[in-house]
């Protein structure tokens, strides 16, 4: 994680978060933000699946912020959205350390992950977005 602050910061100075939030907002945010949170959550999900799900959201939290920003909306939902989504790691055997302790000693392949967290991944984040458009108004 502490190697991801860096990489943040880096991702900023050089631009590529400008970039992210001027694309997503283009890209969803003509459609309403609550496309953007969708789409912000289903990113950070994404990427909690292949590096830890404390380094996602020290990545997508700025991001979040920044759209929040761009589209003169509360930053609660979104960052809500981040944090939610982040610790959704249920597909891969790496991407949580409770995944990882279990893979060998269990005998677990890979696809036997897959089979049980995408089912549970997509439930749990169609339950997620809901309920944080419900809790969370823009």
């Amino acid at each position: 994680m502490a190697a991801m602050i860096p990489v943040g910061q880096a991702l900023e100075n050089a631009g590529v978060m400008a970039w992210l939030v001027t694309w997503m907002s283009e890209s969803f945010g003509r459609a309403g933000p609550a496309w953007v949170l969708i789409a912000i959550f289903v990113a950070t999900m994404m990427l909690s699946q292949i590096i830890s799900n404390t380094a996602t959201a020290v990545l997508f939290a700025p991001l979040a912020l920044s759209l929040a920003s761009a589209l003169d909306v509360s930053p609660v939902p979104l960052v809500v959205a981040v944090a939610i989504a982040a610790s959704l790691a249920f597909m891969t055997p790496f991407s949580s350390p409770t995944n990882a302790m279990v893979f060998g000693i269990g005998g677990y392949r890979f696809f036997d992950f897959v089979k049980v967290g995408l089912p549970l991944q997509v439930v749990t984040a169609i339950i997620a977005i809901f309920t944080i458009l419900l809790i969370f108004p823009f």
